[in-house]
């Protein structure tokens, strides 16, 4: 099928008689129907080859250069500081790639929501490697709490989500240790 046949949020089939998708009720672009100016944030094509995983090279590239390059520049109180310029990047690039696998378990019909996805998800790589699967469900426990299918509003709130934790730990917890 091509990609006028698919969804171009979620990847789900399209019903030409509908105007919107079924699955996650995003507009149906035909040809000659123009679009809009943040069409680009609408293409799931653009968001999983393209802007989540710039997202996560941006971080990598800035843990890099903190702790390898530039790690005795910054005294402990800085280190802390600038956590966030790479934590989030890394963070919402890795919410919003899973949340497209998980968006497209429900666009093919074997899941129903976001959290049936994420068990889905979590038992198949408990089914691998329990390890890696019990450290995947702690990084991905924001997805129990989501009940949206917009993978940028996902990626957004699990960072917010993480970003909090982040905050608490800086802040209560590291000082004492």
């Amino acid at each position: 099928m091509n990609e006028s046949q698919h969804c171009i949020n979620c990847g789900g089939p399209l019903d030409p008689k509908l105007p919107k998708c079924i699955y996650c009720g995003s507009p149906i672009f035909g040809k000659g129907t123009p679009k809009p100016w943040n069409y680009f944030l609408q293409s799931k094509k653009i968001r999983t080859r393209a802007i989540y995983p710039a997202l996560i090279l941006i971080g990598t590239i800035l843990v890099i250069y903190i702790y390898l390059i530039a790690f005795d520049r910054f005294s402990e109180t800085t280190l802390v500081q600038i956590t966030p310029l790479w934590f989030f990047p890394i963070v919402f690039g890795g919410f919003g790639y899973t949340a497209e696998k998980m968006l497209g378990l429900i666009a093919v019909g074997q899941a129903t929501s976001i959290a049936d996805a994420y068990k889905k998800w979590i038992q198949s790589f408990i089914a691998v490697n329990p390890l890696i699967g019990f450290i995947v469900a702690i990084f991905l426990f924001p997805f129990t709490m989501f009940n949206t299918k917009n993978s940028i509003l996902i990626a957004f709130l699990g960072s917010a989500v993480w970003g909090i934790l982040l905050l608490i730990f800086f802040n209560g917890i590291f000082p004492s240790l």
